[in-house]
């Protein structure tokens, strides 16, 4: 699977992720990379998933995959409140690269891990309208089809000072003005904003 700016198309990814789907399992480890396919319990990520894993100190990627596109249940999204963040940190000591692709989230945050330095929304599932990134050293941001509130996205990238690639792709903000605050960056994309009428960019 391809996590650039673009996912890759579902016909080139078909019979992997089927295999995946396949296995019923909740997450998958490899050396430097961990999925998460499911959303999982806050109380059970850390002391049945976490404290569990062969890979722990060389994972370097951590990827929020669902496997069910649409037609996920209402009641279920992977809980990134409490102290999500602080337990990556301490299980994930070289974590550098957070996606989070289809995914069905609440409390979404993603704050005080300094390892991180790549982070990627591919059309996520907020169940609420919480959202706050604070990552003292995030260098790339990559966004598609995603709708955070736009305070709250502009209060994170303020919170992210030292973005230097910044990829945005179908904003659907209901905000007709846009403010990003992007002192470090070097390489700014934003297309299919088509809501949006007035955009603040603070850049070099």
């Amino acid at each position: 699977l391809s996590y650039n700016c673009y996912n890759l198309r579902s016909s080139d990814t078909f019979d992997l992720e089927e295999r995946m789907e396949k296995l019923d399992v909740s997450f998958i480890e490899s050396k430097t990379l961990m999925y998460v396919l499911k959303p999982i319990a806050p109380e059970h990520f850390e002391s049945g998933v976490l404290k569990n894993l062969h890979n722990k100190k060389t994972i370097t990627t951590l990827r929020f995959h669902s496997l069910a596109v649409v037609d996920q249940d209402e009641n279920e999204a992977f809980d990134f409140g409490s102290q999500l963040c602080n337990t990556l940190s301490l299980h994930l000591p070289k974590l550098q690269t957070i996606s989070v692709q289809w995914m069905a989230v609440k409390n979404f945050q993603l704050a005080g891990i300094p390892s991180v330095t790549k982070v990627s929304l591919v059309e996520p599932h907020f169940r609420d309208d919480h959202f706050k990134l604070k990552l003292p050293n995030l260098k790339e941001l990559s966004l598609r089809n995603t709708t955070p509130d736009a305070k709250k996205f502009t209060s994170s990238l303020i919170n992210c000072p030292r973005i230097e690639i910044f990829s945005c792709h179908t904003f659907w903000s209901l905000d007709s003005l846009l403010t990003f605050y992007l002192p470090s960056c070097t390489d700014f994309t934003l297309r299919g904003a088509d809501l949006v009428k007035k955009l603040h960019l603070y850049a070099p």
